[in-house]
């Protein structure tokens, strides 16, 4: 008996410490101590729930899914673990077990739909991710802004850009905060060739994250639209300055430069939207053109 509270009063200090690291930022610590509560209480739910999600934090994908799934061996009705599985899955790149362990909750799960909504619309399978996105609103009206920037993002796929731009607007009335959706309704406005709009949810993006690269290149691409060849150079430069791999910022800063008449300067920059992506066919054909 006493060794039995010898052993409760151990995982407690072990379960607390990893806690402790956790909550500092040393996952590779918690994950330490979290393994030793197992190695005494092998059928620890939440040791085995706390392992993965540090697994998890750490991008150790396979070993998050093995404590989930252990842990789904504990208790079969775990909602948080089929929800951070099929995250994890989703992480990994594979959408249909991912898509697998969202099906198996609760509809009242809104996050559930927007998870797997995320997954069918990786899978390129639009009309069922707008299904889901659908019935997250559906189910939390009040509190959907992932759930209505994401359906925008499918409805603009499919060419629907005035029902994204709507959507778009929503979730940005429900959170103001979150920069991409300001962006993807950015977007939409430039695909449309509503340039001012678009201007205006870049910058708001930029604002929001001074660090947002394609933000920049958005703002760069309409400034360059509407034949303000300087401010798209800044913009794209800015982009290029945060992503130097960036291969439209260096299109987009090309093709001003060539608007501007640089010709020299623009095909440097269209030969090193090549170079950081090969297929590239609008530097591709920009080159060609140049050179004929």
């Amino acid at each position: 008996m006493e060794n039995k509270e010898l052993v409760a009063q151990l995982i407690d200090a072990l379960m607390d410490r990893g806690f402790a690291h956790a909550d500092d930022g040393n996952p590779e610590a918690a994950i330490a101590d979290f393994t030793e509560v197992l190695k005494l209480d092998p059928d620890s739910e939440q040791s085995c729930f706390f392992r993965a999600m540090m697994h998890s934090r750490l991008d150790e994908l396979d070993l998050a899914i093995a404590d989930y799934t252990r842990l789904l061996e504990l208790a079969p009705n775990d909602a948080d673990a089929y929800i951070q599985r099929g995250v994890a899955f989703s992480k990994k790149g594979a959408p249909d077990p991912a898509i697998a362990d969202y099906n198996r909750l609760n509809p009242v799960f809104a996050w559930a739909y927007t998870s797997r909504a995320f997954a069918y619309y990786n899978l390129g399978e639009l009309d069922r991710a707008i299904e889901d996105y659908t019935a997250a609103i559906k189910f939390s009206p009040a509190f959907a802004a992932w759930a209505y920037s994401g359906r925008g993002v499918a409805l603009a796929r499919k060419g629907a850009l005035d029902l994204a731009i709507a959507d778009y607007t929503t979730a940005i009335a429900q959170d103001p905060t979150f920069e991409t959706t300001y962006f993807n309704r950015g977007s939409a406005y430039l695909d449309r060739g509503e340039l001012d709009p678009a201007i205006a949810d870049f910058t708001k993006a930029i604002d929001i994250n001074p660090s947002y690269a394609v933000a920049y290149n958005g703002r760069g691409a309409a400034h360059f639209r509407k034949g303000d060849f300087d401010a798209a150079i800044i913009d794209c430069t800015r982009a290029i300055n945060l992503d130097h791999e960036f291969a439209w910022a260096y299109f987009y800063r090309g093709a001003a430069y060539l608007g501007k008449g640089e010709e020299e300067l623009a095909t440097v920059e269209f030969e090193l939207a090549v170079l950081f992506e090969p297929m590239h066919i609008c530097a591709q054909g920009q080159l060609e053109g140049i050179l004929m």
